[in-house]
């Protein structure tokens, strides 16, 4: 088949109807994962027109829920093709005199600084390619013309705490969308999806151990408590940098 190559950071809401699509096409998974859809899901479409531009758009199209991803094709080796929605998503350049200007891919600016001269802070629904040093940008579906890099910060710090004062300020900001971020994909409309769990007998387990540091400690003992009433199973909490001694 076409060999592709996907990066993906978030989650695709609608990949079990995807993939229960593509298998009865005669696509054979490899893994569990909701990333492996969109390769296949490319290379479904490639295969029917033989246009690889196209066949990420056409995939981008179906997906649903989050994703910052950027994918790799062998049929179009000097490309790299990318999207963004929900997830975060940062596009960088540099410019060198001798060559064509080199772009990197980040999903904050704290991870460019050093590498990058300015950025390109993408917004949800944008999609396009990098070929031969030159952007394509596609925002509301069409091609986008006007774009503004903006000059990436220097120190880099001061860019990991985006301009709060401390982390833990950052931190308690965050936490909304941090919420929203980790319940995407998880809350159906009348069920929790945990795909992973299928087929999982729990009346053979007779314990539960959450392993956390920090605040994630904390909460895992306020979490204790309600695995204990709902699971009825007795449940501990280990600080995770001691685990590897108990």
């Amino acid at each position: 088949g076409e060999y592709s190559y996907v990066v993906h950071n978030g989650i695709i809401e609608n990949y079990q109807e995807i993939k229960s699509n593509l298998q009865a096409q005669g696509v054979n998974f490899l893994s569990q994962t909701d990333t492996e859809v969109i390769v296949h899901l490319f290379e479904s479409y490639f295969n029917q027109g033989k246009d690889a531009i196209k066949a990420f758009e056409q995939t981008v199209e179906q997906l649903e829920g989050a994703y910052a991803l950027l994918l790799i094709t062998k049929s179009l080796p000097d490309t790299v093709f990318f999207a963004k929605h929900g997830s975060p998503m940062i596009l960088a350049q540099t410019q060198h005199e001798s060559s064509d200007t080199e772009f990197f891919f980040g999903s904050s600016d704290a991870a460019l600084i050093g590498q990058a001269q300015e950025a390109l802070y993408l917004e949800d629904g944008d999609y396009g390619y990098i070929q031969k040093g030159k952007l394509a940008l596609f925002r509301d579906e069409k091609p986008c013309t006007k774009f503004a890099f903006t000059e990436l910060p220097k120190d880099k710090l001061f860019a990991q705490k985006e301009g709060y004062r401390f982390f833990m300020e950052k931190e308690i900001y965050e936490q909304s969308t941090v919420l929203s971020d980790t319940l995407l994909g998880r809350v159906g409309e009348d069920k929790i999806i945990f795909d992973e769990l299928e087929g999982v007998d729990f009346s053979s387990f007779n314990e539960i151990k959450l392993v956390a540091c920090g605040t994630s400690y904390h909460t895992a003992l306020a979490a204790s408590y309600l695995f204990e009433r709902i699971s009825k199973r007795r449940c501990s909490v280990e600080i995770a940098s001691e685990l590897r001694y108990k």
